[in-house]
């Protein structure tokens, strides 16, 4: 006959193994009926959970505490803050209750909160992580998300225009919240869209733009592998190299002087380093102060846009016509640097009339 399971003391603590793991109940010295009180509790938990029991923000709680041990600090900040928001809405409803049609209902208030294609994808592809972390503990017998499917994604079309860009410089001049201005360095804002207009660098690549990445004298930005997107995903991991202007080395030398002994370039809040949702948040705000909220063609603007309409203007107005050259500029492979290249209708027609200017010269000869 088995022995009923208590408490085991180990070290200073009394813990238990139910469970399959070691469960610290708490310290020796508080006491040993404390400790069967706490090892009730967590028979409790372990019963909901097998049961399905377990409300959904308790689930989300222990999915991001396993993804600590398992992802990138980026990768789990991501999906945190996904999963805020299922667990706004459904945090209170119990795991087993979950079903497809309140999947489908979230789906649905994604669309209505009005936002991105790629963000709602995401939303979806956190949500399909979670219940399968779900699955995978025996917590429930399927995965409430697995029939919905994810809102098709187009390329980034939309091209910020001179008249937009001065307006969202404009916006950074005018007096805000205080709240915002808590959150945001406006002339910090300015200059986060210059350089990301004016080199085609990430977002993400600028957040963690510090001293070491610069050679000013060479007028280059050198990022490790390590440190950016594609050194991070290449077969060929290879240093991330972005060539500057005079106008970039001016921001870059007033930024290293306004930062003093602060090693990022462009910090956020409080001096710590910007989380992308943070940046893209203050982003957001400035949109609505320059007017420019409402889509174009569907997209709404935002700071991948200063890249992609970079990358658009060398590849079409300054004549870039060697594709390597301008895919290592954008630091993607040709087939997805083609996919920021929208080439201008003047340079269509202009090429037409010099081909047959060529031609009828051909024939008179």
């Amino acid at each position: 006959m088995s022995r009923k399971a208590k408490p085991q003391i180990w070290r200073d603590k009394y813990v238990t193994y139910v469970g399959g793991n070691r469960k610290i109940l708490c310290q020796l010295d508080a006491g040993e009926q404390h400790a069967n009180e706490k090892f009730l509790e967590y028979k409790g938990e372990l019963k909901a959970k097998a049961e399905g029991r377990l409300r959904l923000i308790e689930c989300v709680a222990e999915y991001l505490e396993h993804n600590i041990g398992t992802l990138s600090r980026r990768t789990c900040d991501d999906y945190r803050s996904r999963l805020d928001r299922l667990a706004k809405y459904y945090g209170q409803l119990e795991l087993c209750n979950f079903k497809p049609s309140h999947a489908e209902a979230y789906f649905r208030r994604l669309k209505r909160d009005e936002l991105g294609i790629v963000t709602i994808n995401r939303h979806v592809q956190a949500a399909k992580a979670l219940f399968n972390f779900a699955v995978a503990r025996s917590w429930i017998a399927e995965n409430p998300c697995d029939a919905l499917k994810q809102v098709k994604e187009f390329w980034r079309q939309r091209i910020v225009t001179d008249e937009e860009f001065a307006k969202l410089l404009t916006a950074c001049d005018e007096p805000g919240s205080e709240d915002e201005m808590e959150n945001a360095e406006v002339p910090m804002m300015k200059d986060i869209l210059r350089v990301l207009r004016r080199t085609a660098l990430r977002p993400g690549e600028l957040r963690i733009l510090r001293y070491d990445h610069l050679r000013l004298n060479d007028g280059l930005i050198i990022i490790p592998p390590s440190e950016h997107k594609t050194g991070r995903t290449s077969r060929v991991p290879k240093p991330r190299v972005v060539p500057f202007l005079d106008d970039v080395k001016e921001i870059l030398l007033r930024r290293q002087a306004v930062a003093g002994a602060c090693r990022s370039l462009f910090p956020g809040p409080k001096g710590k380093p910007w989380m992308s949702y943070v940046l893209s948040r203050e982003f957001k705000r400035l949109r609505r102060k320059a007017g420019l909220d409402e889509p174009v063609n569907g997209e709404k603007l935002c700071l991948y846009h200063l890249r992609h309409t970079r990358i658009t203007e060398i590849a079409t107005e300054e004549d870039w016509s060697n594709p390597a050259l301008l895919s290592e500029y954008a630091g993607n492979s040709p087939t997805i640097t083609n996919r920021y290249i929208k080439v201008n209708s003047r340079v269509l027609g202009w090429q037409l009339r010099r081909g047959e200017a060529t031609r009828l010269d051909q024939l008179r000869a």
